[in-house]
């Protein structure tokens, strides 16, 4: 194994992070490693990130590798010798590790594919901080043909190397709300000339919080949170408009559901009491990532089988897209964490990965994906 040339490729997408949609160099940088490597790409109609293939010698099943290779507009806070060359954007999120480690795994598997059982399918992923990448994989049409999709990501939590596994849903889905309330502006000394929407706004912080979150079960996960209010210009002016906006995670369709109607109830009963006007906007995100039984206890199999450090993971409410692959296809999928070393959390400006994870991390992967 080649680790000196890994962590090589490793620093260099740390170096040069490139946010979603706008991810042209690296995308340039993994098609000049696969042409080193002899790795088939596939042409598709994809702005940014890329597709690849290896072609077992032996028959098997269609399996994806997903690796995600955006950056996220954060600057960067780290003493690394290799931290971003672009100020203001930062591999916070690890994606820097995902694309080497998936590269080194396809570098493994390129070398032993007189024994590969079946196709391995590369996917460089764009835009997931955006939501959007796996959705433009998904309209190529090329991967219709899979049966498998297995994911990685980084995870702080676990020491350097650990795999963590867990069956089903792993990650929340991701949703979007926006409150606007228009009132009366008026003199702030003034205030019953006015309908203030600052007074409604403070009121709906706490009824989504009282009625929207408990609208489900307690014994399901589910996170309703405000993340941002605006409205005002100076401090002696009633303003006319306000607006509040926020995000919810839900494991559970029916759950996602019932929280969305909750919001609209307690956003028209708002506006109903307070004679303002109050529209929710509700933006529906990604669906949740939900782990196969089968494919989850065969990773853990792979793992102990060959010599590989795992753990059990719990769920978490962040997101990914990764979860429309399965959806999609109707075929299984795993999201596998990974550890890289325990420090600060992901989106942390500090944020760092161990090169070491690298390694064994592209050897589990192979193992993973060889049909042994």
């Amino acid at each position: 194994m080649n680790t000196t040339r890994w962590t090589e490729w490793f620093e260099w997408f740390h170096a040069h992070p490139e946010t979603s949609g706008e991810e042209h160099e690296t995308t340039g940088k993994i098609r000049e490693i696969l042409q080193e490597l002899s790795i088939e790409i596939i042409p598709s109609n994809l702005p940014t990130g890329l597709l690849a293939v290896i072609r077992g010698s032996r028959p098997g099943p269609q399996r994806a590798l997903r690796a995600d290779i955006d950056a996220l507009p954060v600057l960067e806070e780290t003493d690394l010798s290799y931290q971003s060359l672009y100020e203001g954007r930062m591999h916070a999120c690890g994606h820097d590790f995902h694309m080497t480690s998936v590269l080194a795994a396809a570098e493994l598997l390129q070398a032993d594919r007189e024994q590969l059982k079946g196709t391995v399918w590369l996917v460089f992923q764009p835009a997931e901080e955006a939501f959007t990448g796996a959705s433009q994989v998904v309209q190529t049409g090329l991967l219709t043909g899979v049966e498998q999709f297995w994911g990685i990501h980084a995870d702080p939590d676990l020491d350097s190397g650990v795999v963590g596994i867990h069956a089903g849903p792993i990650a929340a889905s991701v949703d979007r709300y926006r409150i606007d309330v228009t009132g009366i502006g008026c003199h702030g000394a003034l205030p019953h000339l006015g309908k203030s929407p600052l007074t409604v706004l403070s009121g709906l912080v706490s009824d989504l919080d009282a009625f929207a979150r408990r609208s489900v079960s307690p014994f399901r996960p589910s996170v309703v949170s405000v993340t941002q209010m605006h409205g005002g210009d100076t401090w002696n002016v009633i303003p006319k408009t306000a607006f509040l906006e926020g995000t919810v995670r839900t494991f559970d369709e029916n759950d996602r559901t019932a929280i969305h109607e909750a919001i609209l109830r307690i956003t028209e009963g708002a506006g109903i009491a307070s004679g303002t006007e109050c529209v929710l906007t509700w933006t529906e995100g990604h669906d949740p990532v939900i782990n196969d039984p089968d494919l989850s206890e065969y990773a853990k199999k792979t793992a102990v089988k060959n010599g590989f450090a795992w753990q059990e993971v719990p769920a978490a409410m962040v997101g990914d897209d990764f979860g429309l692959y399965s959806k999609t296809f109707h075929r299984p999928g795993v999201y596998l964490k990974i550890g890289t070393g325990k420090g600060h959390n992901l989106h942390h400006p500090a944020f760092r990965v161990d090169p070491s994870a690298i390694a064994p991390t592209a050897s589990f992967l192979k193992h993973l994906l060889m049909g042994d």
